[in-house]
């Protein structure tokens, strides 16, 4: 499970940052999740839920705010914004689509007690 390992990943990023800044307590994290990365927010939740037990994040909120996957014409220039991956320009018809977003995946937001 990837999910599990990012979620561990990412509660060592804030015990570390918790340590430096002499943080008492996590209150809230939210993730920013892009749709095409293929995780599940709910499998991120549940493994962030059991990873954080006993550290300084254990009673911290998890958000995770998911964002489209967002292309950009080669040939118009024309930005497409979807929750699936597109292959043709739905305004040119052309095939030069470049991803723009969508594969994200970084703590956001950050609220703590210190």
């Amino acid at each position: 499970m990837f999910e599990f390992s990012l979620a561990l990943l990412v509660n060592n990023e804030i015990i570390k940052l918790a340590k430096k800044f002499n943080w008492k307590a996590v209150k809230c994290v939210m993730l920013k999740i892009g749709m095409m990365s293929a995780l599940s927010p709910k499998l991120i939740c549940a493994a962030f839920n059991q990873i954080s037990r006993g550290t300084v994040t254990e009673n911290a909120k998890l958000l995770i705010m998911t964002t489209p996957f967002k292309l950009r014409c080669k040939n118009c220039k024309q930005y497409i914004y979807s929750e699936e991956k597109q292959k043709l320009c739905p305004s040119c018809g052309a095939y030069e689509l470049e991803a723009q977003s969508g594969f994200e995946f970084c703590i956001e937001l950050l609220e703590v007690e210190s």
